[in-house]
């Protein structure tokens, strides 16, 4: 992107979340009053998002679902079924996001990890 787009851009980024009630949150808008955040996952139509398009926040929801659906997992097929739930494949790049949304939600005591399977915390 270039950097006359980039300015026009941030600044209408600033203008949507001083004016309009938006707020910036990891480089995605939400609106204030948005209580949760909506799990879309890939259904076989339309285009898939990349990992970069999708907020950690959906992607905690869905590694939670993941979880709560097989009780115990291991992270490495966890990472593959949250993956899956996008339409992605688990690669390197697609791993590394997620694996560190899964530390986040360890850290924060909403999942735990015992004998080296996740469940909920």
């Amino acid at each position: 992107m270039g950097s006359r787009i980039s300015r026009k851009l941030d600044r209408a980024i600033f203008t949507a979340t001083t004016r309009n009630g938006l707020k910036s949150n990891d480089d995605f808008l939400w609106t204030e009053n948005m209580k949760s955040i909506t799990l879309r996952v890939y259904n076989g139509e339309g285009a898939k998002r990349t990992i970069e398009h999708i907020p950690s926040q959906e992607i905690a929801i869905a590694v939670i679902e993941c979880v709560q659906n097989s009780i115990s997992i291991k992270e490495e097929d966890l990472v593959k079924e949250t993956a899956r739930l996008f339409g992605l494949r688990a690669t390197r790049k697609v791993s590394v996001r997620i694996e560190r949304i899964i530390r986040t939600l360890i850290s924060s005591k909403k999942l735990t990890e015992k004998s080296g399977k996740i469940l909920m915390g």
